[in-house]
C-alpha cells in the first residue's frame, strides 16, 4: 500500500522536508522581496493587470472544473477507461478542454496519454460546443452578459422611470457580473442539472450570495468604489448582499439550469464547427481587450477624482482624452468613489500601521 502510485515513505519525507524549507524561505525572504518589487508597478497598470489576470484565472478555473466534472466516474472500471475517454473527447470536441486533460495526464501519470487522445471523426458528424467545454462556456458568458444588461436596463426603467446604463464595459451592453455568474452556475451545476429544484435553489442561494459579495469586495479593492449598496435592505451583510437578493439568486439558478440554459445550449450548437471556433476566439479577444480598456479607463477616472496629479504617461493622456469623466459617469452612473479611509485597503493599511501590528509583522518577516 505504501508504494501505490509510485511513492514510498522516504520519498514522501523528502518532499515534506523540501516543501517545509520552501515555506520558510517564502515566509522570511520571498514575501518581503515580492512586496518590495510590487512597489515598482504603476498603480494604474497594476490594477488593470490584476483585473485581467483575475478574469483569465477565473475562466481557466471554470474550464478546468467543467472538464474535471465531466471526467468524474470515468475511472471506475479499468476495462472501459479508453472507451470512456474517447467518448468524452468526441462529445467535447474541444481543443481547450483536451489541453486541460493533457495537463491532467502530465500531473497524474496513471492517466495514460493514449487514453486522452481523441479519435478523429468526419467533420459532418461533429457538433459545435457539445457538452460543457470552453466553447460552450465562452458563448454562455457572452449571451448571459448581454441578456443580463438588457434585463437590468428594463428593470431600472420600470422601477425608476429612467433609462440607465447597466453595462460593465465601455464598448457594448455587457454585464460581466451576469456573464461570469452564468458561467459559474453552468460549470458547477451542469452535472446536477437533473436534480430537484429545491437542491438547485439552495445551491444557487449560497453560491450566488458568495459570488455577489466577492464581486463587491473585488471592485472596492481594485478601484476604491462600490457599484451597489444594500444597507437600506433588511438582513444585509455589510451592504454587499442581503437575504432577499440571495433568494433571487436561488430562483435565478433554477430558472437558468432548468429553462434558459438548455435552450441557449441548443442555439449555440447550431453554429458551424469551423466558423464557430473562429468566431469564439474573435469574440474572446474582443472581450478581453474590452475589459482591459474599461478597467484602465475607470481606474484613471478614479485617479482624476481623488488626486490632483496630471497624466503621467502618454497612455494616461490617451485615457483622459478619449474617456473623460462625463463618459465614464454615463456608463457607470451608480459607481460611488469611497474615501481612502473607508475602503478595505484603507482599513487594512491603518490596521497594519498600528505599533502592535508593525512590531509583529517586522518580527515575522525580518527575524533577528
Amino acid at each position: 500500500m505504501g508504494r501505490s502510485g509510485g511513492t514510498t515513505p522516504n520519498s514522501c519525507l523528502k518532499y515534506a522536508v523540501a516543501w517545509g524549507l520552501f515555506a520558510l524561505f517564502c515566509l522570511y525572504r520571498g514575501n518581503p522581496l515580492l512586496v518590495s518589487l510590487t512597489q515598482w508597478i504603476p498603480p494604474l497598470a497594476g490594477r488593470v493587470l490584476l483585473l485581467v489576470m483575475a478574469a483569465l484565472l477565473l475562466l481557466d478555473l471554470l474550464s478546468s472544473l467543467a472538464a474535471v466534472l465531466q471526467l468524474s466516474g470515468s475511472l471506475r472500471a479499468a476495462d472501459t477507461v479508453s472507451r470512456r475517454w474517447r467518448a468524452l473527447s468526441e462529445a467535447l470536441d474541444n481543443g481547450v478542454t483536451r489541453h486541460i486533460q493533457r495537463r491532467m495526464a502530465r500531473a497524474y501519470p496513471s492517466l495514460a496519454r493514449e487514453r486522452l487522445r481523441p479519435r478523429r471523426e468526419t467533420a459532418g458528424a461533429q457538433t459545435f460546443a457539445q457538452g460543457c467545454g470552453f466553447y460552450k462556456l465562452a458563448w454562455v458568458f457572452l449571451l448571459a452578459a448581454l441578456l443580463g444588461d438588457l434585463i437590468e436596463t428594463v428593470f431600472c426603467r420600470l422601477k425608476m422611470g429612467v433609462w440607465m446604463s447597466r453595462s460593465s464595459l465601455i464598448y457594448g451592453p455587457f454585464s460581466i457580473v451576469w456573464g461570469f455568474g452564468a458561467v459559474m452556475l453552468t460549470a458547477l451545476l451542469y452535472r446536477y442539472r437533473n436534480r430537484r429544484d429545491g437542491f438547485l435553489f439552495a445551491f444557487g442561494t449560497v453560491l450566488g450570495g458568495a459570488y455577489e459579495y466577492g464581486c463587491s469586495v473585488l471592485s472596492e479593492l481594485l478601484f476604491g468604489t462600490i457599484f451597489w449598496d444594500y444597507s437600506a435592505i433588511p438582513f444585509n451583510l455589510g451592504g454587499r448582499i442581503n437575504l432577499l437578493y440571495c433568494f433571487f439568486w436561488g430562483i435565478a439558478t433554477v430558472v437558468w439550469i432548468k429553462g434558459i440554459y438548455p435552450k441557449m445550449s441548443s442555439f449555440i450548437k447550431l453554429l458551424p464547427m469551423r466558423g464557430g471556433k473562429r468566431l469564439t476566439w474573435i469574440m474572446a479577444a474582443f472581450m478581453v481587450l474590452n475589459m482591459a480598456v474599461s478597467a484602465a479607463a475607470f481606474a484613471r477616472y478614479v485617479e482624476r477624482n481623488t488626486s490632483d496629479q496630471p497624466a503621467g504617461s502618454a497612455f494616461e493622456e490617451f485615457l483622459d482624452r478619449h474617456y473623460p469623466d462625463e463618459r465614464i459617469r454615463a456608463i457607470y452612473p451608480d459607481a460611488k468613489i469611497l474615501e481612502e479611509s473607508d475602503t478595505l485597503a484603507g482599513v487594512v493599511s491603518s490596521y497594519r500601521g498600528s505599533p502592535e501590528i508593525q512590531s509583529t509583522s517586522t518580527w515575522l518577516l525580518y527575524p533577528q
